[in-house]
């Protein structure tokens, strides 16, 4: 006669623990944050709201993701512009321009005017 044992240890799922308990939520946020500052990134917290918070989640409901990665695809390209304009006027300068003629750049390149309303309605 042939006998079995059954093994009464758990079988574990998931990834290997990184201690002998699994991590709190602040232990992994904490890590996250130390991953994030060894790229390089630094993390902000602000806060949105009335017509600002609204055009987030219009973004948000309109491209099917979440209100974070809205703010990220709102802010991204503002913060490109604004980074591609500091580094004309820098070289502006360095070519020798006048405060004046940077300052003229800013205004002429850093916020385009809107159209008029009618314009936008089809008026």
């Amino acid at each position: 006669m042939t006998t079995h044992t059954v093994s009464t240890k758990p079988v574990k799922v998931g990834r290997p623990l990184k201690g002998d308990a699994p991590m709190s939520s602040a232990e992994r946020m904490r890590r996250t944050r130390e991953r994030r500052q060894a790229s390089g990134g630094k993390e902000f917290q602000m806060q949105v709201q009335g017509l600002h918070l609204q055009a987030v989640e219009l973004t948000a409901a309109r491209t099917h993701v979440s209100t974070g990665a809205a703010l990220r695809m709102i802010l991204e390209p503002a913060l490109d512009r604004y980074t591609g304009l500091m580094l004309r006027c820098v070289r502006m300068i360095e070519n020798g321009a006048t405060d004046d003629e940077v300052a003229q750049f800013m205004s002429t390149y850093w916020m385009p005017e809107l159209p008029p309303m009618p314009e936008i309605n089809g008026q």
